[in-house]
């Protein structure tokens, strides 16, 4: 539309001549006329030479900002780009051009309200000017909103990666040049001392550090969200741009960049496993440096040995002593080869701590949306429709013009002379809203392309002018002889000019026609989409109030007509294109003509006119014949319309007319289809980001999975060791799926029959109405149930998703440490298999020195004669590996140990299966052991276990009893469900989490009979462990007693956790509970007035306004108008009923009316009896008797 107003000035120029040369305009009042249209012009050009700037100068602010997909990684760059946003917001509140159109608005406006007033000439283009003025107002409202959102979203951006980097780059300092106190082979018992407690203080440091490492990544979610923000802004402006040129938004995408915040969150998630990393590692440091200290202290004094030994060697023979050295040198190689292959153990050992776990590939199925082929179908049948509907409406047209011409002659004779014999019929027609607004349509499309047509005359007739000149000047310059003169032919500029604005008309006019061919497609596309949507996803059960239009017949007719007008208008204007495209042709032609140059010298010569130049003269000569008889034919038929005039008006009244009176309803534009219309616009940007939305989030989760499969696994990966539970279905869910099915297959014939009954009863309306046509007064007495939406059953859901979303949070906590539990199971599995591997080791090393101890005892037998000897000897053996022999008897408990814990963990699942019959012959025979073991220790362990067990079945019933409550308070919510429509999907949200919750606590279920196995076991564990030192006895036991009573805690805790959910069930249940029912009873009487005259129905104050009757008869008669409505509502405190006067507003209460007296209980009975009308009551009621 704005490219195509470049030439409203020669075309309301054209357009204003013709007017005046058409119009009988007096001679006086042409000459302002004249003066008027070219100041007119002139603020026209200039409004829309405005607009196209403004709307130039906006295309490239948004352009600018629709470039940008990301903020920048630098701080200086962030700095940097606020300053830019700010200054481009600064220069654009500078800019002036809107106030400057605004004022040529308002100028144009009263040029065209001169000329509407004083010479009935429309301007059109001021609405559509008026519009496109609205449209950049609202453009620039909304880029100076995104600069400054922009802005703000920079700047906190800014001070979150400021704070981040800061914080990320020291901890990563820290982390670089942490040092390193493992202990060494070399070190004595002061040095593995003071490095142990230096590594104590450094794991003090690092567990300080986890705060520091919570803020930088608190810092990250926040940098993290700014840049989120920011992008999901450019894409809203991206989406709307795209929707208002027209362009599809998803063909139009074009690679982006990658997102900073990705890279944040990478540092990120490095950061935390770098600190999990070194935090694991130093604590395995201090572990080794512990357990080195306790080998030192256990060492014995190596000096006193070796002395001893030496006074020993010193007494025996020279041969004993060899065969000792050499002995003991065969001991000290194999003592040297088992250290050796303890260091490998180790070693292994602490490389599969490090070891990371391998990589994880995570798969996503993508759903393609594909277009459905029968709504396609369906889409091209209504078009089918709809150029049906187009032809009706063109002879409804005709017929609405030949009857409008019928109707003008008749009123004129009726104005000329009498009539004698009248007879009226009057005939209501409600017309069908649809076609009204197609004619509607129709006629702007019929006056655009009137408009145009005209425009194209006036230039077909320019372009003939100017051919006709331009042949005339080339037959005169070749019939003129020259001598010795250079003639040079040059185009006309100003025929070049016009040609190439007729040209570039042309190609926007065909541009901005596609462009909105285009435009209508896609938003058909996209309504149709979304009613489709629309219609899936609301569930609701709504009544609608269905008006049953009939068609018009002279509606029809008149758009018939229409449609034909229109037809030959777009057959004309194809002729007129392709005459316009011959004229221009030869324009073209001539041009080439005339721009030869020719040079011509003294030489005589006689030049006749060209034959191609004279055959082009003679074809339009023949087209101005042509132009002249169609002239003459209209001429004709006038002059023959006007004698039948004359024939018609000679006539006079001598006729007996029949008038038929037709009273036309015409329906504007509802205001509640303007408002859905709006509505569903709005929906569909919504549609429309929303869906960039999901496309740019989309865009996102594949990136981060094509980081996550490129990157390296961390320690933290849980999905490794993580423990499949497989569920089975559970058949009281199906079943209670099924029922609801069936609930809901009733539901829907209940509500078919329902609106069958419903049509039936409209019918039966409708039926009465027709006979109750002519009563004057209305009495309409209508009983109507609302229903209206609890606010504190909302407010009560809402707590209730609150409390299921903690819960689903506290489960997932559970989670969490239960696969940490898991993982340090498997974490103690594989130090059991080293310590089966060193055990191996060490039972080779035990032989050994039962060999060295047999052939001591032959030492000994030899040499009877000291007893020191023996202790000497005793002393050589531990001189060996005293180390070794502490470890071996350390490893061996603990591989008794974790020998019973593997053949625990064997027998759990075997034990899980087991009957309950089983289950009590196992627990008669733990009865039997356990007053054996009273008797015998008499400690008090074995009653904290057993009181354990009695506790953990009391909280095995409370389970069941939790259970049982929570399925009974589930039935009666989805009895509920079906009582309250519209909180029916909430209710339906809620059943699912909490089969969700069910299902979990059967897990929870599942852990704690698994933890109960457990629990049983320990009593046999506490068996074995009798027979161990009395020291290590009591510490296994008081861990074993101390985790227990923490599961203990846990299991009190979480059944605590359900108490407290079903005594919010149970409050829910009491207040939904509680109908809301809402009767209402509807009275409404007015009162209408109908003139004597013209039979016309009118309000009392209408009739008063034209003088038909008195003030007080007026005022009587407003005062028995009446809007009378009873509302009763039933809640928990009983029922209420209401009177309310829906005029005035005023409410009065039945119940006070009883008190005070003013209303009967006999009274109040017939009128529920319906003995008493409303309209009595409420008199009764509000005291007015």
């Amino acid at each position: 539309d704005s490219n195509s107003m470049k030439v409203v000035g020669p075309q309301l120029a054209c357009q204003n001549r013709s007017t005046l040369d058409r119009t009988e305009m007096p001679t006086c009042t042409q000459p302002s006329y004249l003066s008027t249209c070219p100041y007119r012009v002139d603020v026209a050009n200039h409004l829309e030479k405005v607009l196209q700037q403004g709307r130039d100068l906006l295309s490239g602010y948004e352009n600018k900002l629709a470039i940008e997909d990301t903020i920048p990684e630098d701080v200086h760059a962030l700095e940097h780009k606020r300053e830019e946003l700010l200054a481009l917001n600064s220069e654009l509140q500078v800019q002036q051009l809107l106030n400057e159109a605004q004022q040529d608005l308002e100028k144009a406006k009263r040029c065209s309200s001169t000329l509407a007033s004083q010479f009935q000439e429309h301007c059109p283009d001021i609405e559509r000017q008026e519009a496109e003025l609205h449209k950049l107002n609202q453009r620039f409202s909304n880029l100076n909103k995104q600069l400054n959102y922009r802005s703000q979203v920079l700047q906190k951006a800014k001070c979150a990666y400021s704070n981040y980097r800061a914080g990320h780059d020291e901890l990563k300092r820290y982390f670089e040049n942490i040092p390193n106190y493992e202990p060494q082979e070399n070190d004595h018992f002061s040095q593995v001392e003071t490095k142990l407690k230096k590594q104590q203080t450094l794991l003090e440091e690092i567990a300080s550090k986890d705060k520091e490492v919570q803020k930088v990544s608190a810092e990250a979610q926040q940098y993290q969200q700014a840049v989120k923000d920011y992008e999901l802004e450019a894409e809203k402006l991206r989406s709307i741009l795209d929707l208002e040129s027209g362009r599809n938004g998803f063909m139009n995408k074009r690679p982006r960049f990658q997102s900073t915040a990705l890279r944040v969150k990478e540092e990120e998630a490095l950061l935390a496993a770098k600190f999990t990393e070194i935090n694991a590692i130093n604590r395995q440091r201090l572990q080794n440096l512990e357990f080195a200290q306790t080998l030192l202290k256990q060492q014995p004094d190596l000096q006193m040995i070796e002395e001893y030994i030496q006074i020993n060697k010193s007494n025996k023979p020279l041969e004993e002593i060899w065969k000792l050295k050499k002995e003991l040198d065969d001991e000290t190689q194999s003592r040297q080869h088992l250290e050796e292959e303890i260091k490998v153990i180790q070693q292994n050992i602490f490389q599969l701590q490090n070891q990371k776990p391998q990589e994880i590939v995570l798969r996503k199925e993508v759903v393609k949306k594909l277009p459905d082929p029968e709504l396609d179908e369906n889409y091209h049948k209504m078009q089918q429709n709809l150029t049906e509907e187009q032809r009706k409406n063109q002879g409804l047209q005709e017929e609405l013009q030949t009857l409008k011409q019928k109707l003008g002659v008749l009123e004129h004779e009726k104005r000329e002379g009498g009539q004698e014999y009248v007879v009226k019929e009057v005939l209501r027609i409600e017309p069908d809203k649809a076609q009204a607004e197609e004619i509607l349509k129709l006629k702007e499309e019929l006056e655009e392309l009137k408009r145009q047509e005209g425009s194209r005359q006036n230039e077909m007739a320019l372009l003939r002018h100017q051919i006709a000149a331009l042949s005339n000047e080339k037959i005169r310059d070749q019939e003129r002889v020259t001598e010795k003169a250079i003639v040079r032919m040059q185009n006309d500029p100003q025929l070049e000019m016009d040609y190439k604005q007729l040209q570039e008309s042309k190609q926007r006019e065909s541009m901005l026609r596609h462009k909105q061919e285009e435009e209508l497609r896609f938003l058909q596309d996209k309504l149709k989409q979304l009613e489709k949507e629309r219609a899936m996803a609301e569930g609701k059960i709504t009544v609608k109030e269905v008006l049953k239009m009939e068609k018009d017949v002279a509606t029809e007719r008149e758009v018939n007509e229409l449609r034909r007008q229109y037809e030959e208008e777009k057959t004309k204007a194809r002729f007129n294109e392709r005459e316009k495209g011959e004229l221009l042709r030869k324009i073209q032609a001539l041009e080439e003509e005339n721009a030869t140059v020719i040079i011509q010298e003294k030489v005589r010569e006689i030049i006749r006119p060209d034959p191609q130049a004279e055959n082009e003269v003679a074809n339009l000569r023949l087209e101005v014949m042509e132009q002249e008889r169609r002239y003459l034919g209209g001429e004709e038929q006038l002059r023959a319309c006007q004698n039948e005039l004359t024939t018609l008006k000679s006539r006079g009244p001598r006729v007996e007319v029949q008038e038929i009176i037709k009273e036309v309803i015409k329906y504007k534009t509802d205001a509640e289809t303007e408002m859905e219309m709006q509505r569903l616009r709005d929906e569909i940007v919504e549609r429309t980001r929303a869906i960039e939305r999901a496309d740019l989030e989309i865009y996102n989760l594949k990136q981060e999975i094509e980081i996550l499969k490129e990157a390296k696994p961390h320690i933290q990966v849980k999905e490794v060791l993580q423990e499949i539970l497989q569920y089975r279905e559970d058949r009281q869910t199906k079943e209670e799926v099924e029922s609801l099915r069936a609930q809901l297959f009733e539901e829907q014939k209940k509500h078919m029959d329902l609106e069958r009954e419903k049509k039936q009863q409209e019918e039966i309306i409708r039926q009465k109405e027709e006979e109750l046509s002519q009563v004057r007064e209305k009495v309409v007495q209508q009983e109507v149930v609302k229903l209206e939406q609890d606010p504190t059953l909302k407010s009560e859901m809402n707590t209730f998703s609150q409390n299921i979303e903690n819960e689903l949070q506290q489960i997932d906590s559970l989670r969490t440490e239960m696969h940490k539990l898991q993982r340090r199971r498997s974490h103690l599995e594989r130090q059991l298999e080293d310590l089966e591997k060193e055990r191996k080791a060490r039972r080779e090393a035990e032989l050994e020195v039962q060999r060295l101890k047999i052939r001591l005892s032959e030492l000994e037998e030899q040499e009877k004669d000291t007893a020191e000897k023996v202790t000497v000897r005793q002393k050589v053996i531990l001189q060996q590996d005293p180390q070794q022999e502490k470890e071996h008897s350390l490893l061996k408990l603990e591989l008794e140990e974790e020998k019973h814990k593997k053949q625990v963990l064997q027998t759990e699942l075997e034990a899980l299966r087991k009957k309950l019959q089983a289950l009590e012959k196992m627990e008669v025979k733990e009865k039997v052991v356990f007053s054996e073991s009273v008797q015998v220790e008499k400690g008090d362990t074995e009653y904290e276990i057993q009181k354990l067990k009695n506790s953990l079945d009391e909280e095995n019933r409370r389970k069941v009893q939790l259970d049982s409550d929570i399925y009974r308070l589930e039935a009666k919510l989805s009895e509920m469900e079906f009582s309250n429509s519209k909180s029916s999907k909430e209710l339906d949200f809620l059943r699912e989490e909490n089969h969700k919750l069910h299902l979990e606590k059967q897990n929870l279920l599942l852990e704690m009979r698994s933890l109960q196995s457990e629990i049983e076991l320990t009593a046999m564990e506490a068996q074995d462990l009798k027979s161990m030192a009395q020291v290590d006895r009591h510490i296994n036991l008081d861990s074993r007693f101390h985790n227990l009573e923490k599961e203990l805690e846990d299991l009190k805790r979480l059944s605590q956790e359900k108490d407290e959910e079903i005594e919010q069930l149970q409050n829910r249940l009491q207040t939904v509970a509680i109908k809301r029912e809402q009767r209402e009873n509807h009275l409404r009487r007015s009162i209408v007035v109908i003139d004597p005259d013209t039979g016309n129905e009118m309000t009392p104050e209408e009739a008063h306004r034209y003088g038909l009757i008195e003030w007080g008869l007026y005022v009587k008669l407003k005062s028995q108008e009446c809007d009378w409505e009873e509302i009763t509502v039933k809640g928990p405190s009983g029922e209420s009923s209401v009177i309310l006067d829906r005029k005035s507003g005023r409410k009065f209460s039945i119940e006070d009316a009883l008190k005070h007296g003013r209303l009967t209980m006999a009274q109040y009975q017939s009128y529920l009896n319906k003995e008493m009308s409303i309209q009595e009551l409420a008199i009764l009621v509000s005291g007015q008797k």
